[in-house]
């Protein structure tokens, strides 16, 4: 049989083998990043372009990790992967599309639920275009394939900035069990997996795979209880809710349960056709976006100032500094009662995801031509309530409800004659189902006196598209060394949209009841909304190989991002088909790469130099008004930069590594920016914009990259003793669309360490694992924080210092 092991691709001697130092050295070194190929003069084998090629011979800009790395880096996320590449950044979001992953500064908010991502998850073949999947994707994975820039030939549209492809490992030719269990001291987390795998007979292998997690949480809330925090007279809408806020139960933030569960069934009953089927099913809950922290303050204390209120209520327990402290009430048993969908967890903020995905590979092969057939299945149920006032009081507060099914299907035909032409033909077909739902809270107002409800109102979108594309691609063999290839995609997009707010407090309609300041759109008013649209998008490469051991390539590239409809949690009162509906983006640009495997495999040495356009850039502001993004077509952008990537195995024991990026990510144009809050004239807000033309982008720092070495070593007999450190850097970048200075991530490096023990036939494996061990405090997102000031800012806090013990068994 083929069946692919988990441990093809397993490399003794590789970064992933090491781990922590000592506890002297693990303030001096680090560990995070992977090392940017092999440690070793293996071949790495890749799909960059839907066939299977040598990583060193593909005309890509491209990293790739094996599920060696993938697990001695305990990737438990794709977060990870975003620590381990460079220029990569993919962060976890409690709100919106789930996550924003950024390519070389390119990338998506997700702060608005109608938006997909300009970076592709591609899992098992299926293309996933929402964030999401940020929490289920890295389970018992084999190989991590991160293409950078444009990829839209081979991966159609929702691509512009490059995609993350994702393969699991399959059943291999013997039997294995797999054992493992960790413990991060800082979260309290504790993760397990078991894992069968091998084959029924001949014919079909079969794989098992569970991982269960749970932690505690990394953040301290210090959020005590209010009395009335709202002090109005009589007959002021506000007096209808004279309720205390109980403060906490819950003293940590961060606290995460998650199982996932993988089946694999490979068939090959012959020699010339495969199946795979994989079945994945995923459960997963926090509690909500826990960890947004106020991180700065216009006054001493974190404040809220209820919409139309005057009053201006000061958390007496929060503090305005990102620290890993936070203050989170919870609501009162009053607003509970009224409030579906906040009894769920007595008042506490929460965020559940259920997600299941299938996958159908299909090949037939004969002498010449490879048929493969791509079907996939992805669903995902969330549910997330949460508090977006960072504060003991909780008056800006949503619950968002989203349920969504994509069906997809690719067909695929690829050549393989032995003369100098050769090709590839497409289709593709997907079908987008989106149900959401929203249920806010921005005005203390009490009550509905109809039906109860404590929230201020109650929405409804669906959401349902259709795309068919077909591409192809000719690639000329000109001479032995010279290799011309050029192709195109066809896409063509039809979208449909309805939107409406089911229920509308009667003094929110118009701010309290005041014809002359109109806010929401009116109950059972829907908006009907459509798009359609269809691209072809180009590419040509050109790749010498002078030698065997080097390869030279040029390309120009495209890409190509769907457009679609904005889903606000707030249906504005003049919100119409046109204003909700927004444009595709796309881009276009060259790339040059040098690819060289010297010193007899011991020295692999990679450099990339791009420059792309993007065009139509859909960009999402916040209005910390009403709480909710605004999708518009407002800007393009250039970026241009170079990334050197090196590994250089010195002895059989000690390996060097190293990666840097210089990318410049600059709008260039975009006159109609949105301003942060407070922006003065003085400081470029003229009549509620600013010009950003010229700016960085959101994510995008001019430097990045890491520097690392290993030393594996015998210590007695049939045991070794593996030793690895890296120093992570990166210049600062703005976290928020604004180019808010106080919203700007400052540059940083990370200090990480590892050490490990394993027996010589893989059975054992003892480790300690540390991630960013000098406790850096990193932002993964900002807004202008509700109900606040100039000045009161909202940051996304990712996880600081993490020391893991981790035991893995095999047999």
């Amino acid at each position: 049989m083929k069946l692919t092991s988990s441990r093809q691709g397993y490399r003794p001697f590789t970064s992933s083998r090491g781990l922590l130092l000592s506890v002297a050295a693990i303030a001096i070194v680090g560990w995070d990043a992977a090392p940017a190929f092999a440690a070793d003069p293996e071949t790495v084998i890749v799909s960059a372009r839907k066939r299977e090629e040598d990583a060193q011979d593909v005309p890509v800009a491209m990293q790739t990790f094996t599920a060696a790395d993938v697990e001695q880096y305990r990737a438990v996320d794709l977060s990870k992967i975003g620590e381990m590449a460079s220029q990569v950044i993919m962060v976890p979001a409690g709100s919106g599309a789930g996550a924003s992953f950024h390519i070389r500064g390119l990338g998506s908010s997700s702060g608005d639920p109608g938006i997909d991502s300009s970076v592709t998850v591609n899992m098992d073949g299926m293309q996933i275009n929402r964030g999401h999947i940020i929490r289920a994707g890295m389970f018992d994975v084999g190989s991590v394939e991160v293409l950078k820039g444009p990829q839209a030939l081979f991966f159609g549209k929702n691509s512009p900035a490059g995609v993350i492809s994702l393969t699991s490992n399959g059943p291999g030719d013997e039997w294995e069990f797999i054992g493992r269990l960790s413990y991060e001291i800082e979260a309290d987390e504790i993760i397990g997996e078991a894992i069968a795998s091998g084959p029924i007979n001949d014919k079909v292998g079969l794989r098992v795979a569970y991982r269960g997690r749970t932690q505690k949480g990394w953040l301290k809330n210090v959020a005590g209880p209010v009395t009335a925090p709202l002090p109005f007279t009589p007959g002021n809408p506000y007096a209808n809710e004279p309720y205390d806020f109980p403060g906490t139960t819950d003293p940590r933030r961060g606290s995460q349960e998650e199982h996932i569960g993988r089946i694999t069934f490979a068939v090959e009953p012959s020699d010339n056709f495969d199946a795979t089927l994989k079945v994945l099913g995923a459960k997963y809950s926090d509690d909500g976006s826990s960890t947004n922290e106020v991180i700065s303050c216009s006054g001493p204390k974190p404040i809220t100032i209820p919409l139309l209120s005057g009053i201006t209520l000061v958390d007496p327990y929060g503090d305005c500094e990102q620290n890993g402290v936070m203050s989170q009430g919870q609501l009162p048993d009053e607003i509970i009662a009224g409030y579906e969908g906040t009894e769920k967890k007595g008042g506490q903020t929460y965020t559940t995801v259920d997600t299941v995905l299938t996958t159908l590979n299909m090949n037939y092969t004969t002498d010449n031509f490879t048929l493969t057939s791509q079907t996939g299945l992805y669903y995902y149920d969330y549910v997330r309530w949460d508090n977006f006032d960072g504060t003991s009081q909780i008056q800006f507060m949503g619950i968002q409800l989203e349920k969504s099914t994509t069906w997809s299907q690719e067909l695929r035909l690829l050549s393989t004659f032995d003369g100098p032409f050769n090709f590839m033909l497409g289709a593709f077909y997907e079908h987008v189902s989106r149900d959401s739902d929203n249920r806010g809270k921005i005005a203390a107002i009490g009550p509905d006196p109809v039906t109860g409800n404590t929230n201020n109102w109650g929405g409804e979108s669906t959401i349902k598209g259709d795309t068919y594309s077909a591409f192809a691609q000719a690639i000329w063999d000109v001479t032995p060394e010279l290799e011309l290839a050029a192709g195109a995609r066809y896409t063509k997009e039809s979208k449909s949209s309805v939107q409406v707010n089911t229920f509308v407090n009667p003094l929110m309609e118009f701010f309290f009841g005041n014809p002359a300041l109109p806010f929401m759109k009116a109950e059972n008013d829907p908006i009907f909304s459509e798009f359609k649209d269809d691209d072809i998008s180009p590419e040509v490469t050109l790749t010498w190989t002078p030698i065997p051991e080097v390869t030279l390539y040029g390309a120009y590239k495209t890409g190509y991002k769907s457009g679609g409809f904005s889903t606000n949690t707030v249906i504005a009162w003049n919100a119409d088909s046109d204003s909700v509906r927004f444009d595709a983006e796309s881009s276009e640009g060259f790339e040059v790469g040098l690819k060289s495997t010297l010193l007899d495999g011991r020295l692999r040495l990679n450099l990339t130099g791009y420059r792309y356009s993007f065009s139509n850039l859909q960009v999402s502001a916040f209005d910390s008004a009403t709480t909710s993004f605004q999708i518009r077509n407002a800007a393009s952008a250039r970026t241009t930069g170079l990334e050197l990537e090196t590994n250089f195995q010195v002895t059989d024991e000690l390996i060097l590594r190293g990666q840097a990026g210089y990318n410049r990510a600059r709008y260039s144009e975009f006159p109609g920016a949105p301003c942060y809050r407070g922006q003065s004239v003085a400081d470029g807000c003229v009549g509620g914009v600013q010009d950003l033309t010229g700016r960085p982008l959101v994510f995008a720092p001019d430097w990045s990259g890491s520097v690392g070495i290993s030393y594996d070593v015998p210590v007695f007999n049939g045991w070794s003793l593996g030793l690895s450190s890296d120093l992570v850097f990166s210049s600062g970048y703005y976290t928020a669309l604004a180019n808010d200075d106080r919203a700007r991530q400052g540059s940083y490096q990370k200090i990480n360490a590892s050490i490990r023990l394993y027996s010589d036939d893989d059975r054992w494996d003892f480790a300690i694992i540390g991630r960013n061990l000098a406790n850096e405090r990193i932002l993964g997102g900002t807004a202008d924080k509700p109900g606040g000031l100039s000045g009161d800012i909202f940051g996304n806090s990712l996880r600081a210092r993490e020391i893991t013990f981790q035991v893995t068994s095999r047999f």
